[in-house]
């Protein structure tokens, strides 16, 4: 299977006049004159349904027209960060799944992405244009689940390993970034959850999980927190 896809991002009221404070302590000015950023993305992609596995794979190129990003300004010896329409950029990546029913009350799960993208852009107002890793770039991240099914379907345990490699592709602006990113990248981690539910009755689903057991200290890239602990939740 195969499709094209258009999409456009309109500069919001902040973007057009705001003033405000981005990444750890850079001052950003808006722009009135600002244009819509636009996408248009291929996306290609195979499935396979055997007996008891299913597969996929999928790949695609994302084009980045006129994206609303920012560059230094110098006013009255001020330096600011402007925010203004930057070159042309690209993100491709891959996205496997699979799925194999190990017997009629086990069943196994996984999938794995991976994305690249550069990005043109000015460093400075009416600088030379310059070719960049796109911010904030998502890393190699998957996960793996085993579900049990009681066989008549009323009760269902699942265990599952949540995981990121580290991300150390920055670009120059997420260097600077040290309260969103660590200066070395942003770490890899592997988070394992339990979860289990019981179908009451009819109309009443009960669910409980424990996540993130091993009460691991991580980040999604680019985020700017820790996400929480081990998380008891029903």
């Amino acid at each position: 299977y195969g499709g094209v896809s258009e999409g456009f991002r309109a500069p919001n009221l902040a973007d057009l006049t705001g003033s405000t404070v981005s990444r750890s302590k850079d001052e950003v000015i808006g722009s009135s004159d600002l244009d819509a950023e636009k996408t248009l993305s291929y996306e290609f992609g195979t499935k396979a349904d055997l007996r008891d596995v299913s597969l996929s794979l999928t790949s695609f190129y994302t084009q980045i027209r006129n994206p609303i990003t920012s560059a230094e300004e110098s006013i009255e010896e001020v330096d600011y960060l402007r925010l203004t329409n930057g070159e042309d950029g690209y993100i491709w990546g891959l996205e496997g799944d699979a799925a194999w029913r190990i017997s009629e009350q086990w069943g196994l799960f996984a999938n794995l992405t991976f994305q690249d993208g550069k990005q043109k852009s000015r460093e400075v107002i009416g600088g030379p244009v310059l070719e960049d890793t796109v911010s904030r770039l998502a890393p190699l991240f998957g996960s793996v689940r085993l579900r049990w099914t009681q066989a008549g379907g009323k009760y269902w345990i699942e265990g599952q390993m949540l995981g990121a490699a580290t991300q150390d592709n920055l670009s120059s602006r997420d260097l600077g970034d040290d309260q969103r990113i660590p200066s070395n990248g942003t770490p890899g981690y592997l988070v394992g959850s339990v979860r289990g539910g019981w179908k009451v009755r009819e109309n009443l689903l009960v669910t409980i999980g424990i996540e993130n057991v091993t009460d691991e200290d991580y980040r999604v890239h680019g985020s700017g927190q820790n996400e929480a602990g081990i998380n008891f939740v029903g």
